[in-house]
């Protein structure tokens, strides 16, 4: 049976995740990750997306060549769910799933995987895209 906004919300109550909905958006969620950071959960049939913001691109070019290397390391070796990538000036990780047919512990996996993500990624990250 296909899944909609309110099974999503169902889901996270199962999986005891504190969450809104966002207010004037009929599919989307924060939701508090890892370390106490807000990501949205967005339901866009036929996609629900995880997004966390992590903070603004380096400016300069060996910043940048530092820091999206590292992140192109980390996507291939660390994430099965989530991905590092640009959203405009800012660094954002994100998943991507399935509506129609997700589980529990599909939802329950990516957002581990996010969590694990910021938890293990993000001091380091900071650290190269201001050292």
């Amino acid at each position: 049976m296909p899944r909609t906004t309110n099974d999503i919300e169902i889901l996270l109550a199962e999986l005891d995740r504190s969450h809104e909905r966002v207010e004037g958006s009929e599919g989307s969620f924060l939701i508090r990750a890892a370390t106490g950071t807000l990501a949205v959960l967005t339901v866009d049939d036929p996609i629900v997306t995880i997004t966390v913001t992590i903070g603004p691109a380096p400016k300069d070019a060996a910043h940048q060549l530092t820091v999206y290397t590292r992140l192109l390391q980390i996507n291939a070796d660390d994430l099965i769910y989530g991905a590092y990538g640009l959203e405009g000036d800012q660094i954002v990780l994100s998943a991507g799933l399935a509506l129609e047919n997700l589980g529990k512990n599909e939802l329950s996996a990516a957002l581990a995987d996010i969590d694990m993500a910021l938890v293990q990624h993000t001091p380091e990250i900071a650290s190269a895209a201001r050292d």
